[in-house]
């Protein structure tokens, strides 16, 4: 079986403590995707979520019978100005003035893996 669902997603606000984020303009691509097997009982399912700007965040989670489950997670950001400019500053504005003067510049990726359950639990990360 596999199923797959995407589009955009967004309008959000959130308040932390002074910190007042107002996402109302903000529009996120989110793709959604599970294939799943009947005969073993395995599944694995991603999703990924671009932000404007390019700021891009991808995981996934993998489960099979008898077997930890295991996951990921990317986070990356080709352009941080951009992302900066895009995503950051519009969804903070008045409530981070700090943020005005503030540069950004360069390139960002992470990872980390890892299984849950079993006797010892895994992460690693680049």
């Amino acid at each position: 079986m596999h199923a797959r669902a995407s589009g955009d997603a967004g309008s959000f606000q959130l308040l932390w403590g002074t910190l007042y984020a107002d996402g109302a303009d903000t529009r996120i691509e989110v793709d959604l995707q599970l294939d799943a097997s009947t005969a073993d009982g395995s599944w694995n399912g991603s999703g990924t979520a671009v932000a404007p700007g390019g700021l891009r965040l991808a995981a996934g989670l993998e489960g099979r019978s008898g077997q930890p489950l295991a996951g990921w997670a990317e986070l990356e950001a080709a352009d941080l100005s951009a992302v900066l400019d895009a995503s950051i500053r519009p969804a903070l504005g008045p409530s981070a003035p700090g943020l005005e003067g503030l540069r950004a510049g360069g390139a960002v990726a992470a990872r980390v893996e890892g299984t849950l359950g079993g006797e010892r639990p895994t992460a690693t990360g680049g």
